[in-house]
């Protein structure tokens, strides 16, 4: 309905293009209707498009990367080490034991505070890189994603 308004505002007809039998540069499906032609040859492709993007984009690595935002000091109070576990086994690689005592640290150190920062840029700023370095590194990997 909103395209054929839209085509009657710039003076145009909304007709599917003619079919032949043998086509080569554009799609060639067969309708009943100008709506059902371009029901198949725009909308439900459009449609596949978002859906594999919405796929790609919400995939198994994103969800388990998510963990990592229970780092950002205004989340951390209702989360515990073991809910980043499928997180810290894809970074290892890149951090330092003794993962669990820094947790408890950064963890304990926003507790009591009112005044926590809610944003990962802004826990970086306020982390001791040399004291935690693995709850540095770990909001580091989580802002550049």
């Amino acid at each position: 309905k909103m395209a054929e308004s839209l085509a009657e505002t710039v003076e145009s007809d909304l007709k599917q293009p003619r079919l032949v039998a043998k086509q080569r540069n554009r799609v060639n499906v067969g309708s009943s209707s100008d709506q059902e032609y371009f029901k198949r040859s725009v909308f439900y492709p459009f449609l596949d498009h978002v859906l594999s993007e919405l796929r790609s984009r919400f995939s198994v690595h994103n969800r388990i990367v998510t963990h990592l935002w229970s780092l950002i000091p205004k989340f951390i109070v209702s989360y515990s080490f073991n809910d980043r576990q499928p997180a810290l086994a894809i970074y290892a690689k890149f951090l330092e034991s003794k993962q669990a005592v820094q947790f408890d640290i950064w963890k304990k150190r926003w507790v009591d505070k009112v005044d926590r920062p809610d944003t990962t840029i802004d826990a970086l700023a306020v982390c001791d890189n040399d004291f935690l370095p693995n709850i540095a590194r770990l909001l580091q990997i989580t802002a550049t994603l």
